[in-house]
């Protein structure tokens, strides 16, 4: 694709939404470095009726898969289907990094991924409120939100930018 071959200059970082803008569901957000990405969600959409027999539609991990190397961490913001529905088909694409939750939200992924038999494929790190993480290009400072499930997380990131 033409964004595989445009390249990323220094202190600028590439966002890239793969599903959300514009619709509601399939959240999934990448912020991109010259040297590694982290993804911010990785939702499913669910289908309405004028779609009989597709269920949900997952976000199209091939550019995630062309940088596999690159993906330093997935973030999940709370726990919604939309947010977090489709990490077990991100896993089953062979992307690697470490999932970022909150406790409630750890717990659900936890759950989700034993029912899929992915709980082993990567590590589940639980961040509490207010706290900060980092990978080499990025840091993030989680901030408590108001939504309709507990423990929602809005994000703040420091980027190259």
């Amino acid at each position: 694709s033409y964004l595989n071959e445009l390249p990323i200059e220094e202190g600028t970082i590439r966002v890239l939404p793969l599903g959300g803008l514009g619709e509601i569901g399939m959240n999934c957000l990448i912020l991109e470095s010259q040297e590694e990405l982290i993804l911010i969600d990785c939702g499913i959409m669910f289908s309405d009726l004028d779609h009989f027999g597709i269920e949900f539609v997952i976000p199209d991990f091939d550019y995630l898969k062309s940088r596999a190397d690159k993906v330093k961490a997935i973030i999940c913001t709370h726990g919604h289907e939309d947010h977090v529905g489709a990490i077990p088909y991100l896993l089953r694409s062979g992307i690697r990094a470490p999932l970022y939750a909150s406790r409630f939200t750890s717990l659900m992924l936890r759950e989700k991924l034993k029912e899929h038999g992915l709980l082993d494929l990567t590590e589940i790190r639980t961040f509490k409120m207010g706290e900060v993480f980092k990978t080499e290009d990025f840091t993030v400072q989680t901030v408590s939100v108001n939504h309709s499930i507990v423990d929602a997380a809005a994000l703040i990131i420091d980027t190259p930018a």
